[in-house]
């Protein structure tokens, strides 16, 4: 019936699902900043908010709790590889920067590779992260229905009429 009802029924159709509320995000530079209204509203409904250093200290300067992780190349625990390697995250956010240093590239490449190997659902587009976000938190995703082509069809020639 919305914009962020199709969006979200069109990932499910992809097979995949959040199956709880735990978040994991690592985003680099200002991407940070263009998603901190969603991730406060997910921690305010409910969410657990985990994050990699510089995420974590940027989500504290704005009123955001959340669980600090280290990076896969800081060898130390809590780690985010622990994290995903033991299913603990239900959704992965992973924007890496513009400009990234070998070990970011590393620390990113590891994050999205145990996503995927553990299928954890993984989000490593800016805009698209900020539209899953939204949905999360806009729409009540446990009620949504697919709907037949007829019920679609029929809706639009009603409201045409």
């Amino acid at each position: 019936d919305t914009y962020l009802e199709a969006f979200y029924t069109s990932w499910l159709a992809t097979e995949q699902t959040v199956g709880g509320k735990r978040l994991l995000v690592s985003i680099g530079g200002e991407a940070k900043s263009k998603l901190i209204e969603e991730i406060t509203k997910l921690e305010a409904s409910g969410w657990e908010i985990y994050a990699t250093n510089h995420t974590h200290q940027y989500l504290a300067e704005h009123g955001v709790g959340s669980t600090f992780l280290y990076k896969a190349s800081d060898g130390m625990t809590p780690s985010v590889l622990e994290m995903i390697a033991e299913k603990k995250a239900d959704l992965i956010v992973n924007i890496p920067r513009q400009k990234n240093g070998r070990a970011e590239k590393t620390d990113g490449y590891a994050i999205r590779r145990l996503a995927i190997d553990h299928h954890i659902p993984l989000i490593t587009n800016l805009e698209l992260a900020k539209l899953f976000l939204r949905c999360l938190v806009e729409i009540d995703t446990q009620k949504l229905e697919p709907k037949s082509w007829n019920e679609y069809h029929y809706h639009i020639i009603d409201a045409n009429r």
